[in-house]
């Protein structure tokens, strides 16, 4: 029986993709992390990154293509406003929804963390290797379909 971290036994979870992607999924956070420092989440990052690539955008269509649903995603917004990264205003077509910007603060921000987290994202695929690279991305893609 293979054991994790060498100490307990883990039984068949050696074998499940789901356990195999929550401890990559758990090494990238922390990789992250230390690549910015802890300065923002990962969650920040996305949502930062969505908004600036989509001004005044909706809420929930910033939650759909985060792959978050719209309750998980107000926390976030609110975190990032009161930081003064994000603004909230309402939609020029549609007056019960708010539209999305980035502030000057949090175009500097994001900036700041594009760097550190592309110059990660530069160390991990050259430690992969461009096929595995690829293929990584292309499995990844392929078992999110699933679901």
């Amino acid at each position: 029986m293979k054991k994790t971290a060498g100490i307990l036994k883990n039984g068949p979870l050696a074998d499940m993709i789901g356990f195999r992607l929550r401890i990559a999924q758990s090494a990238a956070e922390r990789a992250f992390m230390a690549a910015v420092q802890g300065t923002a989440p990962t969650g920040h990052f996305t949502i930062l990154t969505l908004v600036r690539e989509n001004p005044g955008s909706r809420q929930s269509a910033i939650a759909r293509a985060a792959h978050l649903d719209r309750s998980s995603l107000v926390p976030v917004l609110d975190q990032l406003e009161n930081l003064g990264l994000v603004e909230r205003r309402k939609h020029k077509t549609d007056r019960r929804a708010h539209a999305l910007y980035l502030t000057d603060a949090g175009q500097a921000a994001l900036k700041k963390l594009e760097r550190a987290v592309m110059k990660l994202e530069k160390q991990v695929r050259e430690a992969l290797g461009g096929n595995r690279t690829e293929s990584l991305l292309r499995d990844l893609e392929d078992f999110s379909a699933l679901f």
